[in-house]
């Protein structure tokens, strides 16, 4: 039907954004609530858990569970498992050794839990990934540390916590090279999200290094992940809505997006990525 004579034609109301800032917590109060800096926000499904990568120290990481990057035995005597007794308390320790005279050791990829002793964290949630040292990296590392990373998810939604804190599983004194480490971490982590979208009492998994090299390797991995979701979606910018990272956009897609804490100074960069995504008029929302 036209318009009366003489009046303005009705306007109709744009679309709400899938997601908008009012809708989610604020990258300030995340850092509060887990102990960290926020450096990207991805939700891969609607209704599902929230990936965050973060930089911070996760000993004193506030999360309900953090994850340690754990050996069979259980024997927390260097790199991250190490830190984490040393500040944890010995009990962590105890309880790991009478687990494993109990049980027996652990099989790469299974993850087990005890308490956290002096930690900020509840759980400490101790998950083995491949060790692979001098050995020439094969698929079956690959499946290994996938894993891992499930297993330790899997142990955080029988918890029931509402935040978990992953490391970069096996990229240490491990030897898996950090960025194809990152990759499988984040591709699992996010699977996991999507599958147990609104069945989980899972709000929240941040992937949490200390370095930056690892950290790069995270947010690397999350873009290329949500760029090959995107790729599996008809509606491309549905697949994109809940991406948030932290810094501001220009409306043009010809100005890269910075991620704080990340080089963007080549080809390879993550804010070259999402440019040639040419998402700057899409849904996406910075934090």
């Amino acid at each position: 039907m036209s318009a009366p004579s003489g009046s303005s034609p009705r306007r109709k109301t744009p679309p709400k954004l899938a997601t908008s800032c009012a809708a989610i917590a604020t990258t300030s109060s995340v850092e509060e609530e887990l102990g960290g800096k926020v450096l990207c926000r991805w939700s891969p499904k609607t209704e599902g858990p929230e990936l965050l990568v973060m930089q911070g120290d996760l000993t004193c990481c506030k999360a309900d569970a953090i994850v340690n990057a754990a050996n069979t035995r259980l024997m927390h005597g260097g790199g991250l498992a190490g830190a984490i007794v040393r500040s944890g308390g010995s009990s962590i320790q105890q309880e790991s050794s009478k687990w494993v005279k109990d049980h027996g050791p652990l099989t790469v990829g299974d993850a087990v839990t005890t308490a956290a002793g002096k930690l900020t964290c509840q759980h400490v949630i101790h998950t083995v990934g491949p060790n692979v040292g001098s050995e020439t990296l094969t698929s079956e590392h690959a499946t290994q540390l996938r894993h891992a990373v499930w297993s330790a998810l899997l142990e955080a939604d029988r918890l029931k916590v509402k935040s978990v804190a992953v490391p970069g599983i096996s990229t240490g004194i491990f030897g898996y090279p950090r960025d194809l480490g990152a990759k499988e971490i984040v591709t699992e982590a996010a699977k996991f999200c999507k599958e147990k979208a609104g069945s989980t009492a899972l709000k929240r998994i941040a992937l949490m290094n200390i370095d930056d090299p690892t950290v790069k390797s995270f947010v690397k991995a999350v873009t290329d992940e949500m760029e090959e979701s995107g790729k599996r979606h008809k509606d491309l910018s549905e697949a994109l809505a809940g991406l948030k990272i932290r810094d501001t956009c220009m409306e043009s897609d010809t100005v890269p997006c910075t991620i704080i804490g990340v080089s963007t100074a080549n080809n390879n960069s993550v804010s070259t990525k999402i440019m040639s995504l040419k998402l700057a008029h899409d849904k996406i929302i910075f934090s």
